[in-house]
């Protein structure tokens, strides 16, 4: 990516930026400790080994992007929001957020996060209760539990482990997950056919607003849910005629709570903080809480 000097802003200082495309990732913080690189993130799974790296650990960043990791559950396969509500329930999150993702991540407690209007701060955290979800599935008509297919992207193997741990908790609630893994294109193809079943994947906004975080759960079908609420739209239809906060803050609260706490369309898994390395010598470089990245600013010190 060359500079554009006819830019309105002003000339930058960079000449451009190269993007390298690392698919493993030790091997992208390698990478960067050879000096090839000068910003690299860093996975959840190798965090512990590079934040307590003495030549690393001060050019570590964190942020906490507005969005979430969620358990989306086919609304065709599962229709029975009880059934949705029971496999909500036997996912341990807080044993997620602190074997697998070494604590780089909390339990949320809505799938609006904190600092977007909507956001509801009197709600419990998501809870692991396999007792009440076995009596949910027993009131369902499945007194014997459910066979429950997880498929996640084999690109992201934090997914992997995720799911493979929930496979294991599930078993006290009495679902059998079956983990399945696949590649991207077979990952996007399913989404849009109805063939996932059950699926991890996260949300980042587009905007700070709470309508970027929950129209895509409902006016599309890309994700994987399929699921429809007549409340849920009237709400959010409601929630864009509206400017007044006061308004919204109700408005969005209560169409959340619809979909993850009546419906249980989604479930909210965690809130995650991201780290990436960047060269000490680059000045001027931001991150924003909408995970976008200003170059245009930045420059290389000598």
């Amino acid at each position: 990516m060359s500079r554009f000097d006819d830019y309105h802003g002003g000339a930058v200082k960079l000449d451009g930026l190269d993007y390298k495309f690392i698919e493993d990732v030790n091997t992208q913080v390698l990478e960067y400790q050879k000096g090839n690189v000068d910003y690299v993130d860093v996975d959840p799974s190798i965090y512990p080994v590079y934040s307590s790296n003495p030549e690393l650990k001060d050019q570590m960043h964190g942020f906490q992007p507005t969005g979430n990791y969620s358990l989306t559950l086919n609304a065709k396969t599962f229709p029975d929001a009880r059934v949705r509500e029971a496999i909500a329930l036997s996912i341990d999150r807080a044993a997620i957020c602190e074997s697998i993702l070494h604590k780089t991540a909390t339990v949320p407690t809505s799938y609006i996060p904190a600092g977007i209007i909507g956001h509801d701060d009197t709600l419990p955290e998501f809870e692991y209760n396999p007792e009440k979800a076995k009596s949910l599935l027993a009131e369902a008509g499945f007194p014997d539990g459910i066979n429950l297919r997880v498929t996640v992207n084999t690109k992201y193997q934090g997914n992997v482990a995720i799911a493979t741990a929930f496979q294991q908790q599930a078993k006290a609630a009495g679902i059998n997950v079956e983990v399945e893994q696949v590649d991207s294109a077979a990952w996007s193809d399913m989404k849009k056919n109805g063939g996932v079943d059950c699926g991890i994947a996260n949300w980042y906004v587009d905007y700070s607003d709470p309508e970027s975080m929950l129209y895509p759960m409902t006016k599309t079908d890309s994700n994987s849910s399929f699921w429809h609420n007549d409340e849920f739209d009237r709400l959010l239809a409601e929630g864009i005629a509206t400017t007044d906060t006061a308004e919204r803050q109700e408005i969005y609260a209560k169409a959340e709570h619809i979909m993850t706490r009546e419906d249980w369309a989604t479930t909210p898994l965690y809130n995650e903080t991201k780290f990436y390395l960047l060269n000490p010598t680059i000045t001027g470089f931001e991150m924003d809480s909408t995970f976008r990245m200003f170059w245009k600013n930045a420059d290389i010190q000598q």
